[in-house]
C-alpha cells in the first residue's frame, strides 16, 4: 500500500515505523525541517517538508495515488482539513487523529460523514477504553472489542489450579453453559488452532471469543476473574478519566466533560478522588455554569 503520513511526532514516527515493517510503502509530511530530516536519515520514506493542508504539498506527496492518507499532527483542525484535502485530491481512505475531549459521538459521527473520513481517532479514549477493559475482567491478558463492543476476544493464561488445565476443549464446553469458542491456544512459541480432543495445560495461553454476556458467564464458572478490582487509583489523565472512563459520566449532564468544570470545582474533584469520594460529581455539577445557562 501507499501510505502518507502527516506529522511526525512520537505517534506518527511509531506509525511510520509499523508501516515500514509491514512493507509499505510510506511518504511523511511535517512542517518541522529538523524533524523530517531526522525521519529522512532513519527511515526509507519520502520526507517531505511542507504543510499538509497545502495542494503543492499533497501533490509532491502523490496523494492522488494514495491508498490511505493518515493525519496524526497536534492540531485536531489541520487534520481534518488535510484529510478532507487528501480525499478530494484522489485518496482512497482517510485517517485523522482528533483529541478535543469536547466532542461527543454525535459530533465525530457527522465530522466523519461531512468530510469523507474513514477513520476518527482519540488516542485518549482508546487508553481509558483499553484500561476500563482491564479492570472489568483483570484476570485476563488481553480484552479485545468487535461489532461495537458486542462481542468479546479475551486471552487468559491457565494456571495449574485452572479448572481449564489438563481438560480437553470437549470437556470444557460440556462443563460450562455458555456459547464460547476456544480459539486459539499458544504453548511456548507453538500456536495451535485446538480441536475437540486438544488437551490443555497449565501455562498455555488461551483465546476465547464470544458475546459480552457469554465470556461473564464462562468466567463465573472457570473462576479465572475471582480477583477482582475494588479500587482504582488514577494519576494524572483527568480529561481522559472524566470524558471517558465509566460510560455513566457520559450521560451525567451538558457539564460531564472535565473541561467544563470551573477551576474550584476541578481542585474539589482531584480532593475528592484523593479522598476516595467521588460522589460530591453530581454537587459539582450543579455549580458548572452551562447547567444554568439559558437555552
Amino acid at each position: 500500500m501507499e501510505i502518507i503520513v502527516a506529522g511526525c511526532g512520537k505517534v506518527g514516527t511509531m506509525l511510520i515505523s509499523a508501516f515500514l515493517e509491514d512493507g509499505h510503502e510510506v511518504t511523511t509530511i511535517d512542517t518541522s525541517n529538523s524533524m523530517i530530516t531526522e525521519i529522512d536519515n532513519i527511515y526509507d520514506v519520502l520526507a517531505i517538508h511542507g504543510n499538509a493542508t497545502d495542494k503543492n504539498t499533497l501533490e509532491e506527496a502523490r496523494v492522488e495515488t494514495a491508498d490511505l492518507f493518515v493525519a496524526v499532527t497536534g492540531s485536531d483542525e489541520l487534520n481534518m482539513l488535510a484529510c478532507y484535502l487528501a480525499r478530494k485530491l484522489g485518496a482512497k481512505h482517510t485517517i485523522a487523529r482528533i483529541r478535543d475531549v469536547r466532542k461527543d459521538d454525535r459530533s465525530i459521527k457527522f465530522l466523519k460523514q461531512t468530510l469523507n473520513l474513514s477513520l476518527i481517532i482519540n488516542p485518549e479514549k482508546l487508553a481509558a477504553r483499553e484500561a476500563y477493559r482491564i479492570l472489568k475482567m483483570p484476570g485476563t491478558l488481553k480484552v479485545e472489542t468487535f461489532s461495537r463492543n458486542t462481542f468479546e476476544m479475551v486471552e487468559v493464561k491457565l494456571k495449574p489450579e485452572s479448572q481449564m488445565a489438563g481438560k480437553t476443549v470437549a470437556q470444557v464446553r460440556n462443563m460450562i453453559d455458555a456459547d464460547f469458542i476456544i480459539c486459539v491456544v499458544q504453548r511456548g512459541e507453538k500456536v495451535f488452532i485446538p480441536n475437540g480432543s486438544f488437551v490443555m495445560e497449565a501455562g498455555d495461553r488461551v483465546g476465547i471469543s464470544a458475546s459480552v454476556k457469554e465470556i461473564n458467564k464462562f468466567f463465573r464458572v472457570v473462576g479465572n476473574n475471582k480477583k477482582e478490582s475494588h479500587s482504582t487509583m488514577i494519576l494524572g489523565g483527568a480529561v481522559s478519566c472524566f470524558n471517558n472512563v465509566g460510560p455513566a459520566l457520559g450521560f451525567a449532564g451538558p457539564s460531564s466533560n472535565y473541561a467544563m468544570f470551573t477551576p474550584v470545582s476541578k481542585i474539589a474533584l482531584s480532593v475528592a478522588m484523593l479522598l476516595g469520594r467521588l460522589e460530591i460529581y453530581p454537587v459539582l455539577i450543579m455549580f458548572a455554569p452551562s447547567v444554568w445557562s439559558k437555552k
